[in-house]
Protein backbone atom coordinates (compact mmCIF):
# COMPACT_ATOMS: atom_id res chain seq x y z
CA UNK A 1 0.00 0.00 0.00
CA UNK A 2 1.27 3.90 -0.76
CA UNK A 3 -0.01 4.83 2.36
CA UNK A 4 -1.26 3.42 6.14
CA UNK A 5 -4.75 3.51 5.79
CA UNK A 6 -5.73 6.01 8.39
CA UNK A 7 -9.84 5.73 7.60
CA UNK A 8 -9.71 2.13 8.23
CA UNK A 9 -7.77 3.23 11.88
CA UNK A 10 -10.15 5.26 12.95
CA UNK A 11 -13.59 3.24 11.86
CA UNK A 12 -12.09 0.34 14.24
CA UNK A 13 -11.07 3.08 17.17
CA UNK A 14 -14.50 4.36 16.77
CA UNK A 15 -16.19 0.63 16.92
CA UNK A 16 -13.73 -0.27 19.98
CA UNK A 17 -14.83 3.16 21.52
CA UNK A 18 -18.56 2.41 21.03
CA UNK A 19 -18.37 -0.97 22.49
CA UNK A 20 -16.57 -0.05 25.71
CA UNK A 21 -19.15 2.84 26.34
CA UNK A 22 -22.11 0.66 25.59
CA UNK A 23 -20.47 -2.01 27.83
CA UNK A 24 -19.14 0.17 30.43
CA UNK A 25 -20.29 3.45 30.61
CA UNK A 26 -24.02 3.67 29.26
CA UNK A 27 -26.55 2.65 31.54
CA UNK A 28 -29.66 0.40 31.27
CA UNK A 29 -31.28 -2.93 32.96
CA UNK A 30 -29.26 -5.63 32.67
CA UNK A 31 -29.71 -8.75 30.42
CA UNK A 32 -30.91 -10.16 33.90
CA UNK A 33 -33.58 -7.85 34.32
CA UNK A 34 -34.52 -8.79 30.72
CA UNK A 35 -34.25 -12.36 30.96
CA UNK A 36 -36.99 -12.76 34.29
CA UNK A 37 -39.48 -9.96 32.71
CA UNK A 38 -39.35 -12.24 29.40
CA UNK A 39 -40.06 -15.52 32.39
CA UNK A 40 -43.12 -13.79 33.33
CA UNK A 41 -44.26 -13.48 29.79
CA UNK A 42 -43.34 -17.51 28.96
CA UNK A 43 -45.29 -17.87 32.45
CA UNK A 44 -48.47 -16.23 31.52
CA UNK A 45 -48.93 -17.69 27.92
CA UNK A 46 -47.84 -21.30 29.57
CA UNK A 47 -51.09 -20.88 31.55
CA UNK A 48 -53.10 -19.50 28.75
CA UNK A 49 -52.16 -20.77 25.56
CA UNK A 50 -55.00 -18.99 23.76
CA UNK A 51 -53.27 -15.62 24.28
CA UNK A 52 -51.48 -14.68 21.29
CA UNK A 53 -47.67 -13.12 21.77
CA UNK A 54 -48.04 -9.57 20.58
CA UNK A 55 -45.67 -8.71 17.60
CA UNK A 56 -43.16 -7.19 19.39
CA UNK A 57 -41.80 -9.81 21.37
CA UNK A 58 -42.38 -12.19 18.46
CA UNK A 59 -39.05 -11.65 17.48
CA UNK A 60 -38.46 -13.86 20.71
CA UNK A 61 -40.16 -17.10 19.96
CA UNK A 62 -38.83 -19.81 17.29
CA UNK A 63 -41.29 -21.37 15.02
CA UNK A 64 -41.14 -24.31 17.62
CA UNK A 65 -42.32 -22.46 20.31
CA UNK A 66 -45.46 -21.09 18.17
CA UNK A 67 -45.78 -24.63 17.30
CA UNK A 68 -46.02 -25.56 20.70
CA UNK A 69 -48.24 -22.68 22.32
CA UNK A 70 -50.59 -23.50 19.39
CA UNK A 71 -50.69 -27.10 20.04
CA UNK A 72 -51.15 -26.33 24.02
CA UNK A 73 -54.08 -23.70 23.19
CA UNK A 74 -55.73 -26.54 21.53
CA UNK A 75 -55.67 -29.39 24.00
CA UNK A 76 -56.61 -26.56 26.45
CA UNK A 77 -59.71 -26.39 23.84
CA UNK A 78 -60.20 -29.76 24.36
CA UNK A 79 -60.53 -30.32 28.02
CA UNK A 80 -62.04 -26.99 29.18
CA UNK A 81 -63.72 -25.17 26.26
CA UNK A 82 -63.17 -21.59 25.44
CA UNK A 83 -62.65 -19.63 28.25
CA UNK A 84 -65.35 -16.67 28.92
CA UNK A 85 -65.23 -13.87 27.35
CA UNK A 86 -64.30 -11.58 30.80
CA UNK A 87 -61.39 -14.06 31.68
CA UNK A 88 -60.07 -13.66 28.62
CA UNK A 89 -60.11 -9.83 28.42
CA UNK A 90 -58.69 -9.81 31.87
CA UNK A 91 -55.25 -12.15 30.64
CA UNK A 92 -54.85 -10.01 27.75
CA UNK A 93 -54.62 -7.65 29.56
CA UNK A 94 -52.03 -8.78 31.97
CA UNK A 95 -49.78 -10.15 29.42
CA UNK A 96 -50.46 -6.50 27.55
CA UNK A 97 -48.85 -5.22 30.87
CA UNK A 98 -45.82 -7.17 31.09
CA UNK A 99 -45.03 -6.63 27.34
CA UNK A 100 -45.40 -2.85 27.57
CA UNK A 101 -42.69 -3.42 30.71
CA UNK A 102 -40.31 -5.30 28.40
CA UNK A 103 -40.77 -2.89 25.83
CA UNK A 104 -40.02 -0.06 28.66
CA UNK A 105 -37.00 -2.07 29.88
CA UNK A 106 -35.69 -2.73 26.34
CA UNK A 107 -36.00 0.86 25.57
CA UNK A 108 -33.67 1.88 28.28
CA UNK A 109 -30.94 -0.99 26.98
CA UNK A 110 -27.88 0.73 25.48
CA UNK A 111 -28.35 -1.72 22.24
CA UNK A 112 -32.30 -0.63 22.05
CA UNK A 113 -31.09 3.22 22.36
CA UNK A 114 -28.50 2.69 19.46
CA UNK A 115 -29.59 0.17 17.69
CA UNK A 116 -31.78 0.69 14.44
CA UNK A 117 -35.46 -1.02 14.42
CA UNK A 118 -37.33 -1.12 11.72
CA UNK A 119 -41.02 -0.87 13.30
CA UNK A 120 -39.58 2.52 14.90
CA UNK A 121 -37.43 4.51 12.17
CA UNK A 122 -35.12 6.69 14.03
CA UNK A 123 -32.70 8.59 10.90
CA UNK A 124 -30.11 9.22 13.53
CA UNK A 125 -30.15 5.51 14.64
CA UNK A 126 -29.51 4.83 10.90
CA UNK A 127 -26.06 5.63 11.75
CA UNK A 128 -25.64 4.96 15.51
CA UNK A 129 -26.34 1.32 14.50
CA UNK A 130 -23.67 1.26 12.47
CA UNK A 131 -20.83 0.89 15.22
CA UNK A 132 -22.23 -0.49 17.83
CA UNK A 133 -22.06 -4.15 18.82
CA UNK A 134 -23.99 -6.92 20.70
CA UNK A 135 -20.68 -8.31 22.69
CA UNK A 136 -17.18 -8.67 22.13
CA UNK A 137 -17.22 -11.61 19.83
CA UNK A 138 -19.77 -9.71 17.36
CA UNK A 139 -16.65 -6.85 17.15
CA UNK A 140 -13.81 -8.94 17.03
CA UNK A 141 -15.33 -10.81 13.78
CA UNK A 142 -16.62 -7.77 12.47
CA UNK A 143 -13.24 -5.62 12.56
CA UNK A 144 -11.23 -8.77 11.63
CA UNK A 145 -12.89 -8.80 8.75
CA UNK A 146 -13.00 -5.20 7.66
CA UNK A 147 -9.23 -5.05 8.31
CA UNK A 148 -8.48 -7.88 5.97
CA UNK A 149 -9.92 -6.19 3.40
CA UNK A 150 -10.47 -2.56 4.30
CA UNK A 151 -6.75 -1.06 4.01
CA UNK A 152 -6.46 -2.06 0.25
CA UNK A 153 -9.55 -0.81 -0.98
CA UNK A 154 -9.19 2.53 1.28
CA UNK A 155 -5.58 2.61 -0.80
CA UNK A 156 -6.87 2.18 -4.57
CA UNK A 157 -10.41 4.69 -3.75
CA UNK A 158 -8.91 7.45 -1.73
CA UNK A 159 -9.71 8.24 1.89
CA UNK A 160 -13.17 10.68 0.87
CA UNK A 161 -14.70 8.43 -1.40
CA UNK A 162 -13.42 5.47 0.89
CA UNK A 163 -15.75 6.95 3.90
CA UNK A 164 -18.64 7.54 1.56
CA UNK A 165 -18.58 4.18 0.49
CA UNK A 166 -18.48 2.79 4.18
CA UNK A 167 -21.33 4.78 5.26
CA UNK A 168 -23.37 4.50 2.33
CA UNK A 169 -22.41 0.71 2.35
CA UNK A 170 -23.98 0.13 5.73
CA UNK A 171 -27.06 2.36 5.16
CA UNK A 172 -27.90 -0.01 1.85
CA UNK A 173 -27.33 -3.06 4.26
CA UNK A 174 -29.57 -1.86 6.93
CA UNK A 175 -32.16 -0.44 3.63
CA UNK A 176 -32.11 -4.64 2.69
CA UNK A 177 -32.64 -5.53 6.43
CA UNK A 178 -35.53 -3.52 6.79
CA UNK A 179 -37.16 -4.69 3.10
CA UNK A 180 -37.14 -8.31 4.36
CA UNK A 181 -38.19 -7.39 8.25
CA UNK A 182 -40.13 -4.10 8.12
CA UNK A 183 -42.29 -4.57 11.13
CA UNK A 184 -39.23 -6.06 13.53
CA UNK A 185 -38.73 -4.81 16.90
CA UNK A 186 -35.36 -5.92 17.03
CA UNK A 187 -32.37 -3.50 16.86
CA UNK A 188 -29.94 -3.78 14.35
CA UNK A 189 -26.83 -3.12 15.41
CA UNK A 190 -23.08 -3.76 14.27
CA UNK A 191 -20.82 -3.06 11.20
CA UNK A 192 -21.52 -6.07 9.33
CA UNK A 193 -23.30 -4.57 6.44
CA UNK A 194 -21.11 -2.22 5.65
CA UNK A 195 -17.70 -4.59 6.14
CA UNK A 196 -19.89 -6.92 3.58
CA UNK A 197 -19.99 -3.73 1.36
CA UNK A 198 -16.14 -3.70 1.93
CA UNK A 199 -15.63 -6.72 0.98
CA UNK A 200 -17.69 -7.08 -1.88
CA UNK A 201 -15.53 -4.16 -3.28
CA UNK A 202 -12.48 -5.73 -2.72
CA UNK A 203 -13.35 -9.19 -3.72
CA UNK A 204 -13.72 -6.82 -7.25
CA UNK A 205 -11.15 -5.02 -7.48
CA UNK A 206 -8.66 -7.46 -5.63
CA UNK A 207 -10.39 -11.03 -7.02
CA UNK A 208 -6.78 -12.94 -7.53
CA UNK A 209 -5.20 -11.66 -4.21
CA UNK A 210 -4.44 -14.66 -1.80
CA UNK A 211 -5.88 -14.18 1.56
CA UNK A 212 -4.04 -16.14 4.65
CA UNK A 213 -6.21 -18.46 6.89
CA UNK A 214 -5.42 -19.74 10.29
CA UNK A 215 -7.26 -23.28 10.74
CA UNK A 216 -7.65 -24.15 14.26
CA UNK A 217 -9.91 -27.75 14.58
CA UNK A 218 -9.50 -27.14 17.88
CA UNK A 219 -9.86 -23.51 19.48
CA UNK A 220 -8.69 -24.62 22.93
CA UNK A 221 -5.61 -26.72 21.61
CA UNK A 222 -4.17 -24.07 19.64
CA UNK A 223 -0.98 -26.00 19.12
CA UNK A 224 -2.97 -28.07 16.37
CA UNK A 225 -3.62 -25.33 13.51
CA UNK A 226 -2.68 -25.01 9.83
CA UNK A 227 -1.97 -21.89 7.73
CA UNK A 228 -2.79 -21.74 4.13
CA UNK A 229 -3.58 -19.20 1.18
CA UNK A 230 -6.52 -19.45 -0.44
CA UNK A 231 -7.43 -17.03 -3.19
CA UNK A 232 -9.84 -14.27 -2.72
CA UNK A 233 -12.38 -15.16 -5.63
CA UNK A 234 -13.14 -18.59 -3.72
CA UNK A 235 -12.51 -17.42 0.25
CA UNK A 236 -15.21 -14.85 -0.51
CA UNK A 237 -17.68 -16.08 -2.57
CA UNK A 238 -18.15 -19.07 0.24
CA UNK A 239 -18.92 -16.66 2.81
CA UNK A 240 -21.91 -14.78 0.49
CA UNK A 241 -23.24 -17.84 -0.90
CA UNK A 242 -23.44 -19.57 3.06
CA UNK A 243 -25.18 -15.85 3.69
CA UNK A 244 -27.71 -15.96 0.75
CA UNK A 245 -28.33 -19.62 1.56
CA UNK A 246 -29.44 -18.33 5.63
CA UNK A 247 -31.25 -15.60 4.06
CA UNK A 248 -33.43 -17.16 1.43
CA UNK A 249 -34.23 -20.49 4.57
CA UNK A 250 -35.26 -17.20 7.23
CA UNK A 251 -33.75 -15.52 9.96
CA UNK A 252 -35.10 -16.32 12.71
CA UNK A 253 -33.18 -19.09 13.86
CA UNK A 254 -30.24 -17.37 13.31
CA UNK A 255 -30.26 -14.42 15.02
CA UNK A 256 -28.18 -12.67 12.33
CA UNK A 257 -28.93 -10.42 9.87
CA UNK A 258 -28.08 -12.08 6.76
CA UNK A 259 -29.93 -9.88 4.46
CA UNK A 260 -27.79 -7.01 5.46
CA UNK A 261 -25.30 -9.13 4.24
CA UNK A 262 -26.33 -9.84 1.45
CA UNK A 263 -27.46 -6.22 0.60
CA UNK A 264 -24.29 -4.86 1.34
CA UNK A 265 -22.02 -7.15 -0.52
CA UNK A 266 -24.10 -6.77 -3.47
CA UNK A 267 -23.86 -2.93 -3.17
CA UNK A 268 -20.00 -3.23 -2.90
CA UNK A 269 -19.53 -5.24 -5.54
CA UNK A 270 -21.23 -3.27 -7.79
CA UNK A 271 -19.85 0.31 -6.84
CA UNK A 272 -16.63 -1.34 -7.53
CA UNK A 273 -17.91 -2.24 -11.00
CA UNK A 274 -19.33 0.71 -11.84
CA UNK A 275 -15.61 2.37 -10.64
CA UNK A 276 -13.68 0.33 -13.10
CA UNK A 277 -16.35 0.72 -16.10
CA UNK A 278 -16.15 4.01 -15.45
CA UNK A 279 -12.52 3.61 -15.80
CA UNK A 280 -12.45 6.70 -12.32
CA UNK A 281 -9.87 4.72 -10.46
CA UNK A 282 -7.40 4.73 -13.51
CA UNK A 283 -8.59 8.72 -14.65
CA UNK A 284 -9.22 10.13 -11.37
CA UNK A 285 -8.69 8.31 -7.95
CA UNK A 286 -5.25 6.97 -8.49
CA UNK A 287 -3.37 9.85 -10.10
CA UNK A 288 -4.58 12.12 -7.03
CA UNK A 289 -3.59 9.37 -4.35
CA UNK A 290 -0.09 9.53 -6.32
CA UNK A 291 0.30 12.66 -6.33
CA UNK A 292 -0.03 13.31 -2.81
CA UNK A 293 1.99 9.86 -1.62
CA UNK A 294 5.26 10.58 -4.16
CA UNK A 295 7.83 12.96 -4.15
CA UNK A 296 8.50 14.88 -7.35
CA UNK A 297 12.06 16.76 -7.99
CA UNK A 298 11.65 20.33 -8.26
CA UNK A 299 12.30 21.49 -11.90
CA UNK A 300 14.69 24.54 -11.21
CA UNK A 301 17.09 22.07 -8.52
CA UNK A 302 17.04 19.50 -11.65
CA UNK A 303 18.60 22.09 -13.90
CA UNK A 304 20.41 23.54 -11.53
CA UNK A 305 22.31 20.16 -10.99
CA UNK A 306 22.43 19.81 -14.44
CA UNK A 307 24.17 22.91 -14.84
CA UNK A 308 26.57 22.68 -12.39
CA UNK A 309 27.70 19.27 -13.87
CA UNK A 310 28.24 20.91 -17.24
CA UNK A 311 30.26 23.47 -15.45
CA UNK A 312 27.88 26.51 -15.80
CA UNK A 313 27.94 27.94 -12.16
CA UNK A 314 25.80 31.37 -13.07
CA UNK A 315 23.21 29.24 -14.76
CA UNK A 316 23.26 26.52 -11.92
CA UNK A 317 23.25 29.14 -9.08
CA UNK A 318 20.43 31.10 -11.24
CA UNK A 319 18.10 28.28 -11.37
CA UNK A 320 18.93 27.19 -7.42
CA UNK A 321 17.80 30.52 -6.17
CA UNK A 322 14.82 30.23 -8.48
CA UNK A 323 13.75 26.82 -6.57
CA UNK A 324 14.50 28.28 -2.98
CA UNK A 325 12.16 31.00 -3.57
CA UNK A 326 9.62 28.99 -4.88
CA UNK A 327 9.99 27.18 -1.65
CA UNK A 328 12.63 28.40 0.49
CA UNK A 329 12.18 25.07 2.83
CA UNK A 330 14.03 22.99 -0.04
CA UNK A 331 16.45 21.36 1.84
CA UNK A 332 17.92 19.97 -1.58
CA UNK A 333 17.98 23.56 -3.22
CA UNK A 334 19.42 24.94 -0.16
CA UNK A 335 22.66 22.81 0.24
CA UNK A 336 23.28 22.86 -3.29
CA UNK A 337 22.81 26.74 -3.40
CA UNK A 338 25.81 26.75 -0.48
CA UNK A 339 27.85 24.40 -2.74
CA UNK A 340 27.54 26.88 -5.22
CA UNK A 341 28.46 30.05 -3.59
CA UNK A 342 31.60 28.53 -1.86
CA UNK A 343 32.59 27.34 -5.47
CA UNK A 344 32.14 30.55 -7.08
CA UNK A 345 33.67 32.93 -3.33
CA UNK A 346 30.34 34.14 -2.73
CA UNK A 347 31.13 34.18 0.83
CA UNK A 348 27.88 36.16 1.99
CA UNK A 349 25.50 33.83 -0.16
CA UNK A 350 27.15 30.84 1.47
CA UNK A 351 26.78 32.22 5.13
CA UNK A 352 23.09 32.91 4.57
CA UNK A 353 22.39 29.35 3.32
CA UNK A 354 24.52 27.84 5.85
CA UNK A 355 22.95 29.40 8.31
CA UNK A 356 19.44 28.84 7.05
CA UNK A 357 20.37 24.95 7.01
CA UNK A 358 22.15 24.83 10.66
CA UNK A 359 18.83 27.15 12.17
CA UNK A 360 16.51 24.33 10.59
CA UNK A 361 18.54 21.40 11.55
CA UNK A 362 19.04 22.64 15.27
CA UNK A 363 15.31 22.96 15.63
CA UNK A 364 14.75 19.66 13.83
CA UNK A 365 17.38 17.49 15.60
CA UNK A 366 19.20 16.53 12.31
CA UNK A 367 22.25 16.21 14.62
CA UNK A 368 23.48 13.40 11.29
CA UNK A 369 22.73 16.13 9.15
CA UNK A 370 24.26 18.96 11.04
CA UNK A 371 27.56 17.49 11.66
CA UNK A 372 28.09 16.30 8.09
CA UNK A 373 27.50 20.37 7.61
CA UNK A 374 29.83 21.50 10.43
CA UNK A 375 32.31 19.18 9.38
CA UNK A 376 32.34 19.83 5.73
CA UNK A 377 32.27 24.15 6.58
CA UNK A 378 35.18 23.34 9.17
CA UNK A 379 37.44 22.05 6.55
CA UNK A 380 37.30 24.79 3.70
CA UNK A 381 39.74 27.24 3.07
CA UNK A 382 39.97 30.32 5.63
CA UNK A 383 38.52 32.94 2.76
CA UNK A 384 35.75 30.71 2.35
CA UNK A 385 34.33 30.63 6.08
CA UNK A 386 31.48 31.63 6.97
CA UNK A 387 31.97 32.90 10.02
CA UNK A 388 28.88 33.41 11.68
CA UNK A 389 27.55 30.39 10.69
CA UNK A 390 31.19 28.81 12.47
CA UNK A 391 30.74 31.03 15.48
CA UNK A 392 26.43 29.40 15.53
CA UNK A 393 28.09 25.85 14.61
CA UNK A 394 30.77 26.38 17.63
CA UNK A 395 27.89 27.51 20.68
CA UNK A 396 25.91 24.25 19.27
CA UNK A 397 28.65 22.01 19.82
CA UNK A 398 29.49 23.17 23.28
CA UNK A 399 25.06 22.66 24.12
CA UNK A 400 25.88 19.68 23.09
CA UNK A 401 29.11 18.85 25.06
CA UNK A 402 31.75 18.18 22.36
CA UNK A 403 33.83 21.10 23.72
CA UNK A 404 37.22 20.37 21.64
CA UNK A 405 35.47 20.73 19.02
CA UNK A 406 33.84 23.72 19.55
CA UNK A 407 37.10 24.79 20.50
CA UNK A 408 38.42 24.02 17.37
CA UNK A 409 35.47 26.49 16.02
CA UNK A 410 35.93 29.14 18.17
CA UNK A 411 39.91 29.40 17.25
CA UNK A 412 39.09 29.97 13.84
CA UNK A 413 36.86 32.88 14.44
CA UNK A 414 38.70 34.13 16.41
CA UNK A 415 42.11 34.43 14.12
CA UNK A 416 39.43 35.11 11.21
CA UNK A 417 39.38 38.92 12.51
CA UNK A 418 37.16 39.88 9.52
CA UNK A 419 33.97 41.08 11.85
CA UNK A 420 35.37 42.74 15.05
CA UNK A 421 32.48 42.18 17.36
CA UNK A 422 32.50 38.12 16.46
CA UNK A 423 36.33 38.10 16.73
CA UNK A 424 36.02 39.41 20.24
CA UNK A 425 33.19 37.29 20.81
CA UNK A 426 35.12 34.14 19.75
CA UNK A 427 38.53 35.08 21.43
CA UNK A 428 36.60 35.68 25.00
CA UNK A 429 35.14 32.27 24.57
CA UNK A 430 38.50 30.69 23.78
CA UNK A 431 39.67 32.00 26.70
CA UNK A 432 36.88 31.16 28.76
CA UNK A 433 37.08 27.66 27.70
CA UNK A 434 41.28 27.23 27.97
CA UNK A 435 40.83 28.42 31.54
CA UNK A 436 38.60 25.85 32.66
CA UNK A 437 40.94 23.67 30.68
CA UNK A 438 43.88 25.06 32.65
CA UNK A 439 45.92 26.16 29.74
CA UNK A 440 46.56 29.32 30.94
CA UNK A 441 49.04 30.41 28.06
CA UNK A 442 46.30 30.49 25.13
CA UNK A 443 43.97 31.75 27.64
CA UNK A 444 45.90 34.73 28.02
CA UNK A 445 46.55 34.86 24.35
CA UNK A 446 42.73 35.11 23.87
CA UNK A 447 42.19 37.75 26.12
CA UNK A 448 45.19 39.76 24.66
CA UNK A 449 43.80 40.27 21.45
CA UNK A 450 40.38 40.41 23.15
CA UNK A 451 41.36 43.42 24.98
CA UNK A 452 43.45 44.74 21.64
CA UNK A 453 40.05 44.66 19.82
CA UNK A 454 38.43 48.04 18.61
CA UNK A 455 35.17 46.80 20.02
CA UNK A 456 36.45 45.72 23.51
CA UNK A 457 34.68 48.26 26.30
CA UNK A 458 32.55 48.73 28.47
CA UNK A 459 30.85 45.48 29.07
CA UNK A 460 33.14 43.47 26.98
CA UNK A 461 36.19 45.23 28.55
CA UNK A 462 34.93 44.10 32.19
CA UNK A 463 34.55 40.38 31.07
CA UNK A 464 38.29 40.34 29.59
CA UNK A 465 39.29 42.09 33.17
CA UNK A 466 37.24 39.45 35.05
CA UNK A 467 38.79 36.26 33.34
CA UNK A 468 42.76 37.97 33.71
CA UNK A 469 41.41 37.83 37.74
CA UNK A 470 40.40 34.13 37.80
CA UNK A 471 43.74 33.72 36.17
CA UNK A 472 45.83 35.26 39.31
CA UNK A 473 43.44 33.77 41.49
CA UNK A 474 44.47 30.07 40.35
Amino acid sequence: MRRHPAVTYVIVAINVVAFIATAMIMSGPSNAALEAKFDEIVKVLLAHPYLVPPPEIERFFSPEDFVYLSAAAEEMRKKVGVPAEGTHLRQSRILEQKVAELQELLGAHPLYRLGYVPARPEIAKLFTSLFVHADFWHLLGNMLFLFIVSAFLEDVMGRPLFIAFYITGGLVATGFHVWQNPGSYAPLVGASGAVAAVMGGYLFRFWKSRIELLWLPIFFLPWLRARFFAPAFVIIPLWFVSDFYLAMRGTQDVGIAVWAHVGGFLFGFAVMALIGASRLEERVLDPGITAKTTWEADRDLLAAIDARQLGRQSTAVAAANRALRRDPSNEDARQLALALALETGDHRSAETHALHLLDRWVRTGEDALLGDLIGRLSSAESDALPEKFLARAAAHLERKGDIPSALSLYRRVATAGREPIMTLKANLKVAEICLRNGELTEAASALHRAESNPECTGEWLLSVHRQRSLMVVR
